[in-house]
């Protein structure tokens, strides 16, 4: 007879360890061990079978044996580690109140970065873009905060650099594609590689730090969610050939927010070329490579200081659409020549080098392949034209940094009042103003020529696509509905009216005059479809067959008809057409759903109940959009008795 195994050394008990053997197994504190599995990212797990584990499952809490070994081998556990030994020292000579002892131990404090966990966590770029929504929306939390205690203000000011970078990236770019005014915030929502990006950003009031939340298991996400940005706004800059980190503008920054002090800058590559050459140049063996090289290479530094100077012009001014778009036409082609030339540069030198250099003209002369892509990305994503040569002024009541990043990621110039922040490009009396976004009910005066807008016709527009009609959104009327652009509707689905109306361009809260009637002969037909309805749904729950149903509907049907065979008499031939073609279709809907049921008893039981329960499914979502329509009409008949 064998050894009796014992309980927790196979099976389910052998996979799993309780947070008390962790702590045990890492020798860390329980502070030190949430920290660690915030930044590794490890979880929890609930076993499979409570019945094999040591510990007791209902109070204790489990990871696997094999995610406390793999943060066993971290360097971070080390550097913990050094950190609690600074610690002590550091108390025993405080107590010991020796000055310069301290202040050398302070200067020699043990410091660590979370880069090998980014590149651990996050094998590819997607993989970290996909991952970026809850880092977004918590760096912007705490961008908002006020200092306090517990919140350095270094980490504020960090949180608002970064979200600031990735805000330009976004409107350099024209990643934006969706924006959402809710009680909780403003949603957004970029498109970068394909990836949708959708984070929460909090108005701009102030906000105490609440008592009950623990802010230090929100700083440990904030210190791994920081490195991630970090690594992902370099990359993203880096693609685009933008200098990264961007310069900040101090005086800017100052008078307004972070977003106001960033200045985003092309790389430059002359410095690039001209080392390049000098390295190319001593490595030459043969005199014509040596002519050819420096010819062309002479060449290539006078376009690209040519290409140099009409960027910078392009970004000082910003005066309309159209010099904007044939400034960008004319750097494409540019580029383009410019690219040309490089790669024919590259062909002369291969064939004067021979097979032996090729691998370092490949390196040395000129990244081709990334000014193809400029060239590619020269003019060719219209998507972020939407307020290309539209100027406008923010007034003072609205929140000005969100519109100032809404209206720039779509090309638009934005003005703002001087007593907001500094530093606006234009004034309120600037001619060229073409819209101008108020938030009051009433406007001291206006200009002729400048349309009014509320903040929803911004976002709307953005939405939609297009630009939408101003004067719904005049100052002091009565908004349309903004709808989320997150909803994305099926087939069965009840659609909003201002949904259809917004995405055909029409005008939304006409008057309910013109279609009164109408509206009472579909809410009376609804009345009677919801009623057949809920008698079917009752006949399913008593266990009647849909055939069963049809036949007893049929049957009170053709008894109807039978009590009102006296007015047949006097009803017109149109209509006795119209009820014999609803008899047919009633007869049609029976055999139907006779076949329905007979086709659904020889399916095989597993199936039969996926059927049933998509059935089911389906009379739930008309239920609820014939309650929706309902509702609706109710509203309006209430609307309609106020204005009598």
């Amino acid at each position: 007879m064998g050894l009796k195994i014992k309980k927790g050394e196979r099976g389910t008990g052998r996979r799993y360890l309780s947070r008390t053997q962790a702590l045990r197994k890492l020798q860390v504190t329980l502070n030190d061990f949430r920290r660690l599995c915030i930044l590794k990212g490890i979880y929890p797990r609930v076993p499979e079978v409570a019945k094999s584990l040591k510990s007791n499952a209902h109070r204790s809490t489990f990871y696997y044996l094999k995610d406390i070994q793999f943060l066993s081998h971290d360097p971070l556990l080390r550097k913990f580690r050094e950190h609690k030994i600074f610690v002590r020292k550091l108390t025993k000579l405080i107590a010991k109140r020796e000055q310069a002892a301290k202040e050398a131990l302070e200067e020699n404090r043990p410091v660590y970065t979370l880069d090998h966990l980014v590149k651990e966590r996050y094998p590819t770029f997607v993989d970290a873009l996909r991952d970026l929504d809850d880092a977004l929306s918590l760096l912007t939390l705490f961008s908002r905060l006020p200092k306090s205690r517990g919140i350095p203000q270094s980490r504020i000011h960090n949180c608002r650099t970064l979200m600031a970078e990735f805000q330009h990236y976004v409107m350099h770019a024209s990643a934006l594609r969706k924006v959402f005014f809710s009680v909780k915030g403003i949603y957004y929502q970029a498109e970068i590689k394909g990836t949708p990006i959708t984070w929460l950003v909090p108005y701009e009031f102030n906000m105490p730090v609440p008592r009950d939340v623990d802010v230090r298991v929100m700083l440990t996400f904030l210190e791994f969610y920081e490195t991630l940005l970090g690594f992902v706004n370099f990359q993203l800059y880096t693609e685009l050939n933008l200098a990264y980190p961007p310069r900040i503008d101090e005086e800017a920054a100052e008078a307004g927010e972070a977003i106001d002090g960033c200045r985003v800058e092309p790389q430059s590559v002359l410095g690039d070329i001209a080392a390049d050459a000098d390295s190319m140049d001593t490595d030459m063996a043969k005199p014509a490579k040596t002519t050819v090289s420096a010819r062309q290479m002479a060449s290539l530094q006078k376009k690209v200081k040519e290409i140099s100077a009409r960027t910078a012009m392009d970004q000082e001014d910003n005066n309309t659409a159209a010099e904007s778009a044939d400034e960008t036409t004319d750097i494409g082609a540019d580029l383009a020549e410019f690219v040309t030339a490089a790669q024919t540069t590259r062909t002369a030198q291969s064939a004067a080098a021979g097979e032996e250099e090729e691998e370092e003209q490949d390196d040395s002369l000129l990244k081709v392949e990334e000014l193809q892509r400029l060239v590619d990305s020269a003019g060719s994503d219209d998507r972020g034209t939407l307020f290309a040569g539209k100027v406008f002024f923010i007034s003072r009541e609205v929140p000005r940094t969100t519109l100032l990043f809404l209206v720039r990621s779509f090309g638009g110039q934005v003005g703002w009042d001087a007593t907001v922040a500094g530093g606006s490009p234009f004034g309120v009396d600037d001619p060229r103003i073409t819209y101008q976004i108020s938030d009051r009910p009433n406007l001291a005066h206006t200009v002729l020529g400048r349309k009014y807008v509320q903040p929803q016709w911004v976002a709307d527009s953005i939405n939609f696509g297009k630009l939408m009609e101003p004067n719904l959104y005049a100052p002091g009327r009565a908004l349309p509905a903004h709808l989320s652009p997150f909803v994305e509707y099926r087939a069965g689905d009840y659609v909003p009216e201002e949904a259809k109306t917004l995405a055909q361009g029409g005008v939304t809260g006409a008057s309910l005059d013109d279609d009164e009637e109408e509206e009472v002969t579909d809410s009376d037909e609804d009345n009677e479809e919801e009623d057949q309805l809920e008698a079917e749904l009752k006949a399913e729950r008593a266990g009647v067959s849909s055939a069963e149903f049809a036949a007893k509907n049929k049957a009170k049907q053709s008894k109807k008809g039978a009590n009102k065979s006296s007015t047949k008499a006097t009803e017109t031939p149109k209509a006795a057409v119209s009820k014999k073609r609803n008899t047919k279709a009633a007869e049609t809907e029976a055999k139907a759903a006779e076949l329905q049921d007979l086709t659904k008893a020889l399916l095989p039981n597993r199936k039969r109940r996926i059927v049933e329960r998509l059935e089911r499914q389906t009379k739930a979502d008309q239920t609820e959009k014939l309650k929706l329509q309902q509702r609706k009409d109710n509203i309006k008949r209430q609307a309609k008795k106020q204005r009598s």
